[in-house]
């Protein structure tokens, strides 16, 4: 393992010789998109942020929640338009719990934004729950993808990386069979919990938090979001009280049990601790 910046931890010597390539590849004028993909828990935003400050530091850029990590992607096309040479992190987690429609608008946001900065040489950095579920563009554009995955769903921190020849080839395979087969890899190898060390985790919990309520639109009339939201946190609620007195049920169960997304359910149970507003008879 190699130490890595100015935080000190290990980042793999193979991924290391990725990123200065890609940093290489910078300097002669060129963006870049990596996709990270992977379940709910596993490591996404922890590996995301670990590889993005190296991108950071490495070049002379800072890297904050603040500034750099988005869920929005209006706030990051602004942030994007106006600056040069930025690693810009955008995270789906915030989109978890919505509809085809508005997933495909959220998408048509990020290809635009995509294209109309191109020029401006960012490392773009975008974390996604399944690569086929996101636009054959997405795919084609990337220079890298990286799977996040756990071998018995106990142990974190583990990936397998896809340079541009592997990554084609899965691409090849999610358009005949529609599911994606990470077998063929260029390599795979581990990571550490390095988010604490890099950003300020309560920051981030907030910023995603106020990306949920604005896309659901709570305080805008008229969202047909604002309805659906409502309902589910009320039927969270009430499958909440109604067993958590018999069993132990875990948000992942929960999310099951509903067909929604893990992520909107916790963002419900969160809601549910504050007080019994939500749980309904």
């Amino acid at each position: 393992m190699t130490i890595v910046t100015s935080k000190q931890y290990y980042m793999d010597p193979k991924l290391v010789e990725k990123n200065k390539l890609y940093i290489k590849r910078q300097k002669k004028k060129f963006d870049h998109l990596i996709l990270i993909d992977g379940d709910e828990g596993l490591g996404k935003t922890t590996f995301a942020v670990g590889d993005c400050f190296y991108l950071a530091e490495t070049t002379g850029k800072s890297f904050t929640v603040k500034d750099n990590i988005f869920f929005d992607p209006d706030e990051m096309m602004a942030f994007a338009s106006k600056t040069e040479e930025q690693v810009i992190m955008w995270d789906e987690a915030a989109f978890g719990g919505m509809g085809s429609q508005w997933q495909n608008k959220v998408q048509q946001k990020l290809i635009m934004c995509l294209m109309t900065a191109r020029k401006k040489k960012h490392f773009w950095v975008f974390l996604i729950p399944e690569v086929n579920a996101f636009k054959d563009y997405f795919i084609r554009r990337a220079c890298a993808l990286i799977h996040i995955y756990s071998r018995d769903d106990m142990e974190r921190g583990r990936y397998v990386f896809l340079n541009k020849q592997k990554k084609n080839y899965l691409r090849e395979q999610i358009k005949k069979r529609r599911t994606p087969s990470y077998k063929s890899y260029t390599f795979r190898g581990t990571f550490p919990n390095a988010l604490p060390k890099v950003i300020d985790e309560e920051e981030y919990e907030k910023k995603k938090d106020a990306a949920i309520e604005k896309a659901f639109g709570e305080n805008e009339v008229g969202n047909p979001y604002r309805v659906k939201y409502e309902n589910l946190q009320r039927m969270v609620g009430h499958l909440y009280a109604h067993l958590k007195d018999k069993h132990t049920i875990s948000q992942s169960e929960m999310g099951e049990a509903m067909g929604i997304n893990d992520v909107f359910v916790s963002r419900c149970y969160k809601k549910i601790e504050k007080g019994p507003v939500l749980l309904v008879k």
